[in-house]
């Protein structure tokens, strides 16, 4: 299989109720890490390992996510106006060799409808990868297709381990403190996105209910057709405005894990 041909479905339509206070003028996949939005990184992890063919589920404000992409250049874009002459030169920046299709799946609606309202684009590919717009992660999607086939399974997730939202402390026999950690991770794993799913995935009977995506794979997981892909680096989601600050500082830093590109 070319993975020049297997398309990247991302969810674009939350509303991002728990980061109101960042997100309130636009969607949660707008919301900048550094200068450019989340989404952007998303988009920048998977295709500087070669998987440039997008499909944006639009959603909550997607006309501001349809502007960013119709307006890309202008952020590569450097402009110099001569105040005598007014002579104008415009100098375009590098952009991205990605393509981007931008499908509105309705403002209300929850996320396995929403793939199901995209699936004339995917239905004819053996299988395609999926994940939410707001993580990030430094993931091999090489080695995660590979698990993928080698298994066989109708789906597979990528299983984070998550911090803990509570700091954590031991103590000794005394009740002195001889460990502290905050926000530790935790020993289970959960559901980071970073999905692949045959297309037979999208024949299933709650895809076509206004239902979260997560009902489908329970249901297929009780039959036990999901397989999970154990993913130990790094995975980060924007759920908060702790985790917008939180970002934003590791991005200022010059050493965001999620940062694999050059």
């Amino acid at each position: 299989m070319d993975k020049k041909d297997v398309k990247v479905v991302i969810l674009c339509g939350g509303k991002g109720t728990r980061l109101r206070e960042v997100s309130e003028l636009v969607p949660k996949p707008l919301v900048p890490i550094g200068k450019m939005p989340i989404v952007w990184h998303i988009m920048k992890g998977y295709a500087s390992q070669g998987y440039k063919n997008f499909i944006l589920c639009l959603g909550y404000k997607g006309d501001l996510i349809r502007n960013f992409f119709l307006n890309y250049a202008d952020h590569n874009h450097e402009i110099t106006v001569n105040l005598k002459s007014g002579e104008i030169t415009e100098r375009k920046g590098e952009t991205e060799d990605w393509n981007v299709t931008l499908v509105d799946t309705g403002e209300e609606t929850n996320t396995g409808a929403r793939l199901y309202a995209v699936r004339k684009y995917i239905e004819n590919d053996p299988c395609f990868m999926l994940t939410y717009g707001d993580g990030i992660s430094d993931i091999n999607l090489d080695k995660l297709l590979e698990y993928h086939l080698l298994v066989g399974a109708s789906g597979t997730i990528t299983g984070i381990r998550a911090s803990s939202k509570y700091g954590q402390v031991k103590t000794d026999e005394k009740g002195i403190a001889i460990h502290f950690a905050q926000y530790p991770l935790l020993d289970e794993r959960i559901n980071g996105g970073f999905m692949i799913l045959n297309k037979d995935f999208l024949d299933h009977p709650l895809l076509k209910l206004n239902l979260p995506i997560e009902d489908s794979l329970e249901d297929l997981t009780r039959h036990r057709k999901i397989a999970v892909y154990l993913h130990n680096g790094a995975w980060f989601c924007m759920d908060t405005p702790q985790h917008f600050e939180h970002l934003n500082q590791l991005w200022k830093s010059g050493n965001a894990p999620w940062k694999i590109w050059q």
